[in-house]
């Protein structure tokens, strides 16, 4: 190797360790064409990382296959009768072939679980490439527009023109409110540019189903604050009224007189009036409190023979 690659060796700070310098090497081996490993070959390794895998798109991935065919091819000079040299080339293959099925793995892994959370949220998401073909879209965006079945945007066009018109015009960056079957969609919109290729990734919110839920949350607090006020104003007045009943009927039990004895009966029976109201609006009220507080049903499917 070069003095200049193997100050490049041992200057380097190596996060991953042993694991890092095996990749730097091998890679190194693979992209020199002659005898000797040059710096250039040296190229991307001295970026700091956290991690200790080397992440491959697919290009670079065919493009170091083909590199590493082509030094064995020249290396062997195509000599078939050279079985030791075919031997080591087998190796060299299923060592790199292996190395690739691993990143492919630990990509594809990480992609599904990208794709089962963007199916977990109820925000639609839908991305789409140049030629219109839809890349991405999950269950709250088919909900929102109504189409269950999606693999160009065109199809969008037929059903909900609007929302196309304006998933294809509107800028990138920027975002507009729009009424779809009774619905208050938020459309936004962003261009992003992934590997050469340009995809306009869209997000849709159904914010009136949102905005209804805030409504009922506020008129829920409303009516415990209305509950609590009633309740501490209503409790008093039905404790003093018994209290006044009370007294009546031991204090004015031995009152003599008619008008003496129809003005204690009249005073009772008011009395017995306030008591009654107010322990309707009691009642009322914890009836209405108990209904509120149901809890929400527990959804489940029943199979009927």
């Amino acid at each position: 190797m070069a003095a200049a690659f193997e100050k490049k060796l041992l200057t380097h700070t190596w996060p991953g360790n042993i694991r890092e310098i095996q990749h730097a090497i091998e890679r190194a081996v693979i992209l020199t064409s002659g005898n000797i490993i040059r710096e250039d070959a040296f190229e991307g390794q001295n970026r700091t990382s956290s991690s200790s895998s080397v992440t491959l798109n697919s290009y670079q991935i065919e493009e170091m296959e083909k590199q590493l065919v082509i030094k064995m091819m020249k290396k062997y000079n195509g000599n078939n009768a050279k079985g030791e040299s075919f031997e080591d080339l087998n190796a060299s293959l299923n060592a790199v072939i292996k190395s690739f099925n691993q990143v492919r793995a630990e990509r594809e892994a990480t992609l599904h679980f990208i794709q089962a959370i963007i199916q977990q949220i109820n925000v639609g998401i839908l991305s789409y490439n140049t030629d219109g073909k839809i890349e991405l879209i999950n269950q709250a965006a088919n909900k929102i527009m109504g189409i269950y079945k999606l693999s160009h945007v065109s199809a969008i066009n037929i059903q909900q023109p609007d929302i196309y018109q304006l998933m294809t015009t509107l800028p990138s960056g920027e975002s507009k409110l729009l009424k779809v079957s009774n619905q208050e969609i938020s459309l936004s919109v962003k261009e992003i540019i992934l590997r050469d290729r340009k995809i306009r990734l869209i997000a849709l919110h159904n914010i009136r189903s949102e905005l209804q839920n805030r409504e009922l949350e506020a008129w829920q607090n409303l009516t415990k604050v209305l509950r609590h006020e009633i309740m501490n104003t209503v409790t008093p007045i039905v404790s003093l009224s018994q209290t006044m009943r009370d007294i009546i009927d031991t204090d004015l039990k031995d009152v003599s007189g008619h008008q003496q004895v129809e003005g204690v009966k009249d005073l009772k029976n008011a009395i017995n009036t306030v008591i009654n109201r107010s322990k309707g609006i009691m009642n009322f009220v914890n009836a209405y409190r108990e209904f509120t507080n149901i809890p929400l049903p527990n959804v489940s499917e029943l199979h009927i023979s």
